[in-house]
């Protein structure tokens, strides 16, 4: 793409891996944005019809084809140097069953240029239907309502947002880097907002750059609200949005912590499939004391170890 003198150049970048559910959604939504942006679809192996799909239907997208699954961070990190190399002003990273409103692209690129000292900007995200906030992203914002009149401000800060809609300017790609292959599994974006604090930036949301993304419902508990919003606490005290510490977090965060990354692992993600078992069971044990309360993760262990058929997974 090249560049005029309104709008910078913009790589959009999809992992995928089975993309077709999403992929009407998805795309259209990028190549009928008020903001231009080429699209890069960076293919982790799938085993349905989607480069078929790409190459039919949508002939405009360019295409990697790998021939295993990288897993997300390596991915993308396709992607990202692409976006290095040929000279991108900006990636968006989007989820392949994510898609935009069209004004929010513009907006994303827009406010980023306002205000450099935020690396990552982010849309606000929606369920599928539009009807409410996404759970996990009003656990972000700590739950507190959007103001989205534009005439009072253009970014919010928060601590962290998952990579499920970001975008991030090619500079700061340069000073921060690409995904960690340390994080192959889980946590890259958790990692990547870590380095991007380290480097001086913020991360934040547009409230009136709209995202939508379809992910698995949660049914209404009475303790699940604390439980959200605390369970991004680490056991060691390096955790958000409060960095409380041992047994200062709620019992229910801390066996949601466990039970979370168990589940993130063991079920099918956008951009890759269901991890081996013994692949969790040394990331939760990697984690007992430092991430998770020992207690807990030393339950989650012994399920592991009497699971022998491997069923405490997503088929």
């Amino acid at each position: 793409m090249k560049k005029n003198n309104q709008q910078k150049s913009i790589l959009s970048i999809i992992v995928s891996y089975n993309f077709i559910p999403w992929i009407d959604r998805c795309l259209p939504s990028l190549l009928g944005s008020s903001q231009l942006t080429d699209i890069l679809v960076v293919d982790n192996a799938s085993n349905d019809d989607t480069l078929a799909s790409l190459r039919e239907q949508y002939p405009q997208v360019r295409v990697i084809q790998n021939n295993h699954n990288l897993g997300f961070g390596a991915a993308n990190n396709m992607g990202m140097r692409i976006a290095l190399d040929e000279g991108y002003d900006g990636v968006l990273l989007i989820n392949q069953d994510a898609w935009l409103a069209p004004d929010a692209l513009q907006q994303l690129v827009e406010v980023s240029g306002q205000h450099p000292e935020y690396g990552i900007v982010s849309p606000i995200h929606m369920t599928g239907d539009g009807s409410k906030l996404d759970a996990g992203f009003a656990t972000y914002i700590n739950n507190e309502a959007l103001n989205t009149d534009n005439s009072q401000y253009s970014i919010a800060c928060c601590q962290f947002i998952n990579a499920a809609l970001w975008y991030i300017p090619t500079s700061v790609i340069g000073k921060v880097g690409l995904f960690a292959p340390l994080f192959y599994h889980y946590g890259e974006d958790k990692d990547y907002v870590n380095r991007l604090h380290y480097h001086g930036y913020q991360i934040g949301y547009v409230p009136t750059a709209i995202g939508y993304q379809i992910l698995k419902k949660i049914e209404k508990n009475p303790g699940l609200s604390i439980g959200a919003h605390y369970h991004h606490e680490r056991y060691d005290g390096k955790g958000y949005p409060e960095g409380l510490k041992g047994n200062d977090i709620p019992e229910i965060a801390r066996l949601i912590a466990v039970a979370d990354t168990y589940d993130a692992m063991t079920s099918k993600r956008s951009y890759r499939d269901v991890l081996p078992q013994q692949t969790a069971r040394n990331e939760i044990e990697k984690g007992v004391g430092t991430q998770f309360d020992p207690v807990f993760a030393g339950i989650m262990l012994e399920m592991i170890d009497d699971d022998k058929e491997y069923k405490m997974r997503q088929f």
